[in-house]
Order: structure tokens, then sequence, then C-alpha cells
């Protein structure tokens, strides 16, 4: 089953990775941003429980490529690939300010670019206007947002030409767009959401309106389903109030409360169970179609997920248990009510389900220096690595879409 990221939906990580017609999100990554507990700051603030990448620490055992965390984060939101139409499926993945695409299960990429600024590409942490936080897929183009004082976007229609770099800055009365989180496609049109309260939506993936006021609150992943965009993520308020937001338009929003008021990196989409599934602390929370509130899965320990993925009708998530003896874990349920654990032979800090038979995944190694590595299964369970070239940053979310 396709997802409407996002994952990724990976998932696209303070300002950190967080995440289309597939997966979730969203929300973690590798190459930029550190990991945080739901704090942050007006200006780009810390990245939710499990955010990505790029100077966070590890959750569990295994940094987000480029030196941090990728708990919660790794596929895509907010959609699912379309099929048909005579085009084929191309696999994109980014993270940290890389990206790249693949047809064959990552084993093999191409298009394989990277945008560190020259003015910020020392920055230890990754918060640079470079990085890329989510990205979604939708009406034949693929989406890369992130950012750092503002919030910033590239896009492909093909996985391997990039638009340049695009800022949104200013608009609406805004001083800046602020950095975006994460994106999601669905009612003919693109939703973005980021720090402090920026949410923004466009057409065409191209020109941008920003018409959500300011709020002491990051965004940090969106998805789409059943005809509703709806964000999670994280408050730094004197008095932390953390909340979601559902909207059908990208334009007029709803907050509601998050599950017992805790952040939240990741959110994904299930259309055969008809709900939205996210990440609260260890609590796995679910947003029925049509429904307002989010309520508990029962007897479902989710501390130390890092990126989830449907396939045909199921959810997985997968991660790290944070704590000794940091046991590997893959969750999975065909109908959110039964749901079945098995242990992966590697960590993984991201898992995609790319609609041609293969589970995608990243990880980092720990010699020194660290080794970003590929990862690909059938099953979700047996994981083989391919060693990346690119020693700054690894890929560590992903989206599906079609290209001609």
């Amino acid at each position: 089953m396709r997802i409407l990221v996002a994952m990724l939906t990976v998932a696209l990580l303070a300002a950190c990775p967080e995440a289309p017609m597939t997966d979730a999100g969203t929300g973690g990554g590798s190459g930029g941003g550190a990991a945080n507990t739901g704090g942050g700051t007006p200006t780009g603030g810390g990245a939710a429980t499990g955010g990505g990448g790029g100077g966070g620490g590890a959750t569990g055992g295994g940094g987000a490529t480029g030196g941090g965390a990728a708990t919660g984060g790794g596929s895509t939101t907010g959609g699912g690939a379309a099929t048909g139409g005579g085009g084929r499926l191309i696999t994109v993945g980014v993270g940290g300010d890389r990206r790249y695409s693949t047809t064959d299960g990552n084993m093999t990429i191409q298009g394989d670019v990277q945008d560190l600024a020259p003015s910020d590409a020392d920055w230890a942490d990754g918060h640079t206007d470079t990085m890329i936080r989510g990205h979604c897929y939708g009406n034949g183009r693929f989406l890369a947002v992130g950012g750092q004082s503002d919030g910033t976007f590239r896009s492909t229609t093909d996985g391997l030409t990039w638009t340049a770099l695009q800022t949104l800055d200013g608009q609406n009365g805004r001083a800046s767009a602020d950095w975006l989180g994460g994106c999601a496609y669905g009612n003919g049109r693109f939703v973005a959401a980021g720090g402090n309260g920026s949410r923004c939506f466009s057409t065409d993936g191209l020109s941008w309106q920003c018409p959500a006021p300011y709020q002491s609150f990051h965004h940090r992943s969106v998805a789409f389903g059943g005809g509703r965009f709806v964000t999670v993520g994280n408050s730094y308020a004197m008095t932390p109030m953390h909340i979601s937001s559902i909207s059908t338009d990208g334009a007029t929003w709803t907050d509601i409360p998050a599950l017992n008021n805790t952040s939240a990196n990741l959110i994904i989409w299930v259309e055969s169970h008809g709900a939205f599934y996210a990440v609260f602390g260890s609590t796995l929370g679910t947003l029925a179609m049509g429904s307002n509130a989010w309520t508990a899965v029962a007897g479902v320990d989710v501390s130390g997920v890092a990126g989830a993925t449907v396939k045909d009708d199921s959810v997985y998530f997968i991660g790290t248990r944070p704590m000794a003896p940091y046991t590997r874990f893959l969750i999975s349920s065909a109908d959110g009510m039964m749901w079945n654990t098995q242990t992966p032979n590697l960590s993984a800090e991201s898992i995609h389900w790319d609609q041609q038979g293969h589970f995608l995944g990243n990880r980092t190694r720990y010699p020194q220096p660290t080794i970003p590595v590929r990862l690909r299964s059938t099953d979700g369970v047996t994981w083989t690595e391919v060693q990346e070239s690119n020693s700054l940053h690894g890929v560590s979310r992903f989206v599906t879409g079609t290209v001609p």
C-alpha cells in the first residue's frame, strides 16, 4: 500500500532533519541537526525527540550519517508514489545537504550531489541554510525542504537535475519563512511546515505562500491522508504545550493537543488502516480518518524508533532501544490491532519500501573516521550493506515517485 511522507514515510530530523505519495518521515536524517528532547529556541530550536543527524547523539547505538542520531526520522511523510501512466518508479533519497536517486534498491545511485554552503560548511552540527530536513513527491515532482535562518527548497522531476536553491523569506508579514521541517502532497498542492509555526503551501512546488502566524512551536514533520494534512513537532514555550495541526489546504489550520502533551518527530499515513501514526516518545499514537484527537496504541513500545514505512497493507517501524542492551527491532502490523516484533541483523537509521521489492535504509559504522553505509533488504529483517563513497553525509530519508 502506498503512503500518502516521511518518512520516511521516514521518517523527512531544533533544526534537525525531520519529513508524496509514499511513506513516513519524516523526521530523522543525517548530516544536519542535533537531536532534541522537545525543547528548542525560536530561531531554529532543538530537534524533536529522535531527530536527525549532523551532531546529535545516537539513541540506542548508531548516529545518523554525519554524526547524529536518526531516531524518529528517516522515511518520507505524507504521500505515495503514483504508478502507471507509462512512467518508471525511482526513489530519491536526501540527508544533510545531499541527495541522490536509485532504481535498484539502493545498490547503485545516480545524480549524487551535495550543497555545502561555502560560508557555513564547517558548522560542526550541520545547521546550515543548505541542510535538507524533509522531502516529498507529488504531481511528477520531488521536493526537498529545509534551511536554517530561512526556509529553502530544491526540486526535481527526474531525480537527477535539481533546481537551484530557492529561499522563502519575509512573506506575508513574517520576518522570515523560517526553516521547513517536512513536506507532503495532497489535494492538488504541496504543503511544508517547519520552525516557529511556519506552514506554507504551493500548487506547483515552486511559488509559495506562508500565511501561518508565528508560534512558539516547531512543526517537525507533515503527512497527508484521508483528505487532510497533519503536522507534529515540539514546543519551546516557557510552559511547553505540544500540539499537532490539521488542514485541508495548507492555508487554514486547526491545532489539536499532542498525545500526552509530548513532542513528536515522525508521522505517517497508512491508507489501509484509515489512520495516521505518530511517535510520541515511547508511545505510538493514532489519528483516525476524520478524528481530531490522538489516541494511544496499547501495548506497543516505540522508544528508539528511527523510521517508518508502509508495504502493501502493513506499517513498519524500525529502530534500536535507547537503553542497554540496545536491542534492534522491527515492529509491524497489517491492521493496526495485531503487532509483530522481529530483530533485524543490523541497526538501521531509516526504512523505506520502494514499491519495487526493496526496503531501503542507512546506518553509520563507527571506526574513525565514521563510515556512512547504504542498506537494502527484501524483508526488513535481513539487511546488506553498500558502503558509501561520500564520507561527509549519507542519505537518510527516501521517497518514491514516477518519472517519464
